[in-house]
């Protein structure tokens, strides 16, 4: 396949070449996730690498993912590739072996290994005992009086708050939260009084509380809405929890006392809860959500979890190793596959331990210029993990944690007091506050629409908060004081259209004024959107925003039209994608011509294998979780060190 040639793509080039052409095999051709793997091994030679994909069409340089994804090369598609440079051998033979092992899409021969498969909810490798979680299933029962089925639910409903009380009191904070989460749901009236009135029309307590929740979980499972996936698992919780109750039956949990992955349907929070953490190495679930509690808590504690594997038939008390990197579980494996997974957990751990001294390090490209990091928060707990040393500011505040589970909507001091303990953690560094994100995937008691047929293209963001000016506008002016105390910007999200950033605008100066009678000095802080609707980011030049915060999550889900809480389709939810790409292009482009910031803040940012491309679009402002942030900065500086400035 390698051969000599004379001819130069480039007439600037003075040596040989060492040439090839290879025809494209793998299902998708050079799009996407392949021309990521391409450019990102064409970067580790020195070598000048160029490629073509037809005998007229023009050379193109193999290590820019904008050249290589615009040539939009199909499977079928007679790629030449030329190479030229001191490793020009080595890599063009890399390339082919990249390329002729169809971009690793062809499966491993494992046969001996006893393999379910399943999404990745918290990356990582765990090897241990697996142990089964199961509930209860209870029989039904006839109905006792009105007044005695009444009081068994309401007795019932009144022991799962003492439980939970109890559990939030010697709870982590992480745990804690969630659970006072489901403390807030057993406390609706939403879920009791229909129960109440299915035992008034002749059910049983437990007959009357499986009705209700069911049809609640229904209307979550019905919206096509991931955080609606996601919260299911609690709700299903609370089910049990007072079912146990009503049957007068308690469950406990195995007791851990090696290291373990937990196998079950889907895990309660309440269940995490009372895991010994020293000894859950691992989770896999056959059901479960990426955006469940139990998944959020998962990841911010580096514990791997699979979840929406199909069938799970690994035996209890079985060696099992679960690798939620590939996406994998697997049963009884061989010595030779354990030793194998635990010399990579051995990498793994020397990586991450590795990516620490990266935390005070400035990521900059081989010009010089900066590449910045900033962390997303999505508390004032989340300023704890991380100095501000360590990052370029707050890329990214969701508010909604004032809100959620809150008995009333949070008055303009509580937030005022909030915002300025951020813009003061941060000290002169910018800290970029989202105005309320309530509604599709955050719903909010009290605030969000009800029954919405699908709240993702419902009444959400700045959507939810122009319908509700008086919660606005105690935002904003909670924002306005709070930015005289550091380098505060205010974003607005789930904007559609123009119209939208003007309306807040002129709000926004209203507020200023009033507020100027008794602080003349006050300046209207920077207002950006986030760019997560197609629509925003085809027209990014029609938004006169101060900058642009691209959400990608939300932006690969529009674009792609899928739920990403849906296993089903989880393989069509990817950020390898030209269409996605190109929005994010675009609006790096507009924002770079315009002179304004463009910052990313969705998952995309912290994902290795996207960051590469991403600087390549030209995007120099990264937001990740402060759990990412020494990993990011690592990998940004490891493509400084290894590129090569070809100019």
């Amino acid at each position: 396949m390698i051969g000599m040639n004379e001819r130069q793509p480039n007439p600037d080039q003075s040596e040989k070449l060492y040439t090839a052409t290879v025809t494209l095999t793998n299902k998708i051709g050079l799009h996407a996730r392949p021309a990521i793997q391409l450019t990102k091994l064409a970067k580790r030679f020195s070598s000048q690498i160029q490629i073509k994909t037809a005998s007229n069409s023009p050379w193109i340089d193999a290590k820019s993912i904008v050249q290589v994804m615009a040539a939009k090369a199909p499977r079928g598609t007679r790629l030449e590739i030329a190479v030229n440079g001191d490793d020009a051998r080595e890599a063009l033979q890399s390339l082919l072996d990249l390329i002729q092992n169809d971009f690793g899409e062809k499966p491993a021969d494992t046969p001996e290994l006893e393999t379910e498969s399943g999404h990745v909810a918290s990356r990582g490798i765990a090897i241990g005992k697996a142990v089964m979680i199961q509930h209860r299933i209870h029989d039904q029962r006839p109905a006792d009086s009105i007044e005695t089925e009444s009081g068994l639910l309401l007795d019932s409903i009144e022991s799962v708050k003492t439980a939970l009380s109890a559990l939030i009191r010697n709870a982590d904070k992480d745990i804690a939260d969630v659970l006072e989460f489901q403390l807030a749901l057993v406390q609706d009236k939403t879920l009791i009084d229909p129960a109440l009135a299915a035992i008034r029309d002749g059910s049983s307590a437990p007959s009357a509380w499986v009705q209700t929740i069911d049809d609640q979980l229904r209307h979550y499972k019905e919206s096509d809405n991931a955080y609606f996936q996601g919260r299911s698992s609690d709700l299903a919780d609370l089910k049990q929890q007072v079912l146990n109750h009503l049957h007068d039956e308690t469950e406990s949990l195995p007791t851990l006392s090696e290291d373990t992955v937990i196998v079950a349907d889907d895990l309660a929070p309440s269940d995490f809860a009372m895991l010994d953490r020293r000894y859950c190495k691992g989770i896999a679930l056959k059901k479960g959500s990426i955006n469940s509690h139990v998944a959020l808590v998962a990841r911010s504690r580096r514990i791997p979890m699979l979840v929406g594997l199909q069938t799970i038939a690994i035996k209890a008390d079985s060696t099992t190793i679960l690798d939620a990197i590939e996406g994998r579980l697997i049963g009884e494996p061989s010595l030779e596959v354990l030793a194998e997974f635990r010399r990579r957990m051995a990498i793994e751990e020397r990586q991450i331990k590795a990516q620490q001294k990266y935390l005070t390090a400035v990521p900059t490209l081989p010009s010089g210029e900066r590449i910045y990091v900033d962390i997303n928060v999505g508390s004032l707990d989340d300023l704890k993990q991380v100095s501000a040393e360590h990052c370029d500011g707050i890329g990214l505040v969701r508010t909604e944690f004032l809100f959620t589970g809150a008995a009333k909507m949070p008055d303009e001091e509580t937030q005022f007091q909030a915002y300025k303990k951020l813009v003061e953690w941060a000290g002169d560094k910018p800290v970029t506050v989202r105005t309320l994100d309530a509604g599709g995937d955050k719903p909010i008691a009290g605030l969000s629409e009800k029954n919405e047929s699908n709240p993702f293209l419902g009444v959400r963001g700045i959507r939810l908060s122009m319908l509700n000016l008086d919660i606005f506008r105690n935002q904003l002016r909670a924002l306005v004081r709070a930015s005289t105390f550091g380098n505060l910007r205010i974003m607005l999200p789930m904007v559609t259209i123009p119209g939208e950033l003007e309306n807040a605008r002129r709000l926004l100066a209203e507020i200023l004024e009033q507020l100027r009678g008794s602080d003349p000095k006050l300046e209207r802080p920077p207002l950006g959107i986030m760019v997560e609707v197609p629509a925003v980011a085809l027209c990014i030049d029609d938004f006169d925003a101060d900058f642009f915060s691209i959400g990608s999550n939300d932006l690969i889900q529009y674009i792609t039209a899928c739920d990403r809480g849906e296993p089903k389709i989880a393989h069509l939810y990817r950020g390898a994608n030209r269409a996605v790409f190109e929005l994010i292009r675009k609006t790096i482009d507009c924002g770079r011509s315009a002179g304004k910031p463009v910052s990313l803040c969705g998952d995309m940012a912290a994902q290795p294998d996207y960051i590469d491309a991403l600087v390549d679009l030209g995007l120099r402002h990264f937001s990740v979780s402060p759990a990412d942030l020494a990993r990011v900065k690592a990998t940004l500086c490891a493509r400084n060190e290894n590129a090569v400035n070809d100019a």
